[in-house]
């Protein structure tokens, strides 16, 4: 733990296994639990305080990461400073993300640092010599993993709603619900992760975890949630495309009465 308390080398206090090469980002979520329905109805005004505070941290992080980059680029390693407050950031806005996604009831807290009575947890390893060829592309090797994140992520908040209304009436989401949407969260944090510089492993895990290992950290996903995780990068690809046609009518449409009156008016000149 640093002096302030956060935990940063979560590998060695949370007794994760110790696979070979680049230890990956790790999210942890308790399993689905009774929920206020109150709370379930106006999660959204709830969230709003976190949101206005993850706001401004958010552009401080990319400052920060913006001068760890070049740290980075020149040493193969980010900053401690720059590693402290980016797991902190990421840390916040993965426990407020839970906890508008219904996985959890439990308020999230106003801290960076590491809450072991949290139902959601993230664990960053600590840091390890990035690779300077990789930093420097950073922007563009993420590409790949931005756009399954941004299917899944879309496809996840189209059938959101139904998410909540299960879970408002009923108390308590789905487990195959449950599961898959922590799968979508975990995979998030990877992506910021390695966004932010924190981590030399590419994103990946979106469909669970294919190898059993320390039980509070692994995700199996059951049959059931790896079809809904299926069918939320089904529905953001269905969303896109969508999306691309009605920009492409809209932008037809715009076009079109300029053309007929360009030709109407040219029209006398012919003759």
């Amino acid at each position: 733990m640093d002096g302030g308390g956060a935990t940063v080398n979560a590998f060695v206090n949370y007794q994760t296994p110790a696979p070979a090469g680049p230890l990956p980002v790790l999210v942890t979520a308790a399993g689905p639990a009774r929920q206020q329905r109150l709370t379930v109805f106006f999660r959204i005004l709830l969230a709003i305080p976190h949101y206005f505070v993850l706001y401004f941290l958010g552009i401080a992080a990319g400052v920060v990461t913006f001068i760890g980059w070049w740290a980075a680029l020149f040493t193969g390693l980010l900053p401690d400073f720059a590693v402290t407050f980016t797991t902190g950031y990421i840390r916040w806005l993965t426990r407020v993300t839970a906890y508008m996604m219904l996985l959890t009831d439990a308020y999230p807290p106003f801290s960076f640092e590491d809450d072991p009575r949290y139902p959601v947890r993230l664990a960053v390893a600590e840091r390890d010599r990035l690779n300077r060829l990789a930093v420097f592309f950073r922007l563009i090797l993420v590409i790949p993993a931005s756009i399954l994140r941004a299917l899944a992520v879309f496809g996840g908040e189209t059938v959101a709603f139904i998410a909540w209304l299960i879970t408002l009436i009923s108390g308590q989401m789905p487990a195959s619900l449950h599961q898959a949407y922590t799968a979508v969260l975990r995979y998030s944090a990877r992506v910021d992760c390695y966004l932010y510089l924190l981590t030399p492993t590419y994103p990946g895990g979106l469909f669970g975890d294919a190898q059993a290992g320390a039980p509070e950290w692994q995700l199996r996903l059951t049959p059931a949630a790896r079809q809904l995780v299926t069918l939320f990068v089904a529905l953001g690809v269905l969303f896109f495309v969508v999306w691309i046609i009605v920009i492409a009518l809209i932008a037809g449409a715009a076009s079109t009465p300029t053309t007929t009156t360009t030709m109407a008016w040219l029209s006398p000149i012919r003759y």
